[in-house]
């Protein structure tokens, strides 16, 4: 039996949330825009859908995505690449951005994203891994983690 998870995601509109992940090399397998907006995106291992809300706040908002990939150094210049290609530059500070390769205490190589929908989640690279086969959902805040994790190989 194989499972997966697939998280959902809100987002005030899913218009800037379908050109920040086209940038990163994610293809939009589902797009609807009524009776309410919807949006599928998949790359490699990893998928994401949003729910266009536009009474959302994503500045309040606790939700976020973990990612864990077997190489996060390759991850992140594709995504800088393609942001870079597709804006003309690489967002660092404000909404989107994205943060510098980090090595963290606790033995993980990450680097943090947060896309047009203020939604914030971590790209980690574990040693043992080889590719981007697991995908884990986590609530995330500014001041730290505070969802469990749940894996699925």
């Amino acid at each position: 039996m194989t499972e997966r998870t697939i998280p959902r995601l809100m987002a005030r509109s899913i218009d800037p949330v379908a050109d920040f992940y086209l940038a990163l090399g994610f293809e939009i397998t589902y797009r609807q825009v009524a009776p309410y907006q919807f949006l599928s995106v998949r790359r490699g291992g990893i998928e994401l859908n949003f729910y266009g809300d536009k009474e959302f706040d994503p500045l309040t908002s606790a939700h976020g995505c973990l990612v864990d990939t077997g190489d996060v150094d390759v991850l992140y210049e594709l995504f800088t690449e393609g942001l870079q290609d597709a804006f003309g530059s690489v967002p660092v500070p404000g909404i989107p951005r994205i943060g510098a390769l980090t090595d963290m205490s606790y033995g993980v190589r990450q680097f943090l994203m947060i896309d047009p929908g203020a939604r914030r989640g971590p790209l980690n690279g574990w040693p043992e891994m080889e590719s981007l086969a697991i995908v884990a959902c986590m609530n995330i805040r500014v001041e730290g983690v505070v969802g469990a994790r749940a894996d699925i190989r």
